[in-house]
């Protein structure tokens, strides 16, 4: 199996408990405002069955990761810890939220076929919980 679908994997208990849609996708780390160079999230981008067997992230500049519709209707990023690198880790994921400094954009067509108000995550603090294995940030509101 390959190694970036092991990495994003979902475990049956998290599925069954409270996950209604799933997508594998490319967080690419920055700001949109300097051509995705800085710290924040840029953006997101949906990745097919082939881009995942060929895209296993940049660790500093990108990482493969789950984007989770909850059954609360809540979107959950559950990013590996393992492929972060320690500069994003120290720099974007401390602490207990993500400060969101700049509005980023996630797949339309994920949006869409999720039901979602919008396809953009709007600047603002977001919860964010870090495990072990995992940086989980959980996304309520869309524009």
């Amino acid at each position: 199996m390959n190694r970036t679908v092991e990495a994003t994997h979902v475990s049956d208990y998290e599925i069954h408990e409270y996950v209604r849609k799933t997508a594998t996708v490319e967080v690419l780390f920055g700001l949109s405002s300097k051509n995705c160079a800085g710290m924040g999230i840029c953006r997101i981008d949906k990745l097919d069955f082939l881009d995942i067997q060929m895209n296993t992230g940049h660790k500093c500049r990108s990482v493969i990761a789950r984007m989770i519709l909850t059954k609360q209707q809540s979107v959950r990023l559950h990013i590996p810890a393992t492929k972060i690198c320690q500069k994003r880790m120290n720099g974007l994921f401390m602490g207990d939220e993500l400060m969101v400094r700049e509005t980023f954009r996630i797949p339309s067509d994920l949006a869409y076929d999720w039901g979602l108000k919008g396809h953009y995550v709007p600047a603002g603090h977001y919860p964010l919980v870090r495990t072990e294995s995992w940086v989980i940030i959980a996304f309520s509101c869309f524009s």
